[in-house]
């Protein structure tokens, strides 16, 4: 299972075959934006801008398989100020069929409710676990399966 955000901007065709090659299940898209109203793609550690938009990044891959895309609002990251949750759902209402984690600016678990409320799939967090905010014991309410 991968995770692949440059080699998809500067090779969207090799990705695009490893979506079909080995599984939609075992790629996910990295997709991180700059500014979540440009939606302007970063990549190689966030150093460089893409040429592409983050929603015509997604209809390509969209159209060629993808289910999953991680993408990081960076402006975001790691300050504690909460998701951008319209952004991500402005994914969701584009994109209704692909699995999205999100990524950035979590602050503690009544985010991680709302998002997930959202119809977000997966939340990535680390600075509100690292400072003590979140705990592990909050997360079990997401770890049972939904009937």
């Amino acid at each position: 299972y991968i995770t692949a955000a440059s080699i998809a901007v500067t090779d969207p065709e090799l990705f695009a075959s490893w979506i079909i090659s080995y599984g939609r299940e075992k790629m996910t898209l990295g997709a991180d934006v700059v500014d979540r109203n440009t939606k302007e793609l970063l990549y190689r550690g966030w150093r460089t801008k893409a040429h592409v938009t983050l929603f015509d990044h997604l209809e390509y891959f969209y159209s060629r398989g993808l289910k999953y895309v991680k993408s990081t609002d960076v402006s975001r990251d790691g300050v504690l100020e909460g998701p951008a949750f319209d952004f991500y759902q402005e994914i969701v209402d584009n994109f209704p069929e692909i699995c999205v984690l999100a990524s950035g600016g979590v602050r503690g678990v009544d985010d991680i409710k709302r998002l997930d409320e959202m119809g977000i799939f997966a939340v990535i967090f680390g600075k509100a676990y690292y400072e003590g905010i979140l705990k592990l014991k909050d997360l079990e309410q997401f770890l049972v399966k939904k009937a």
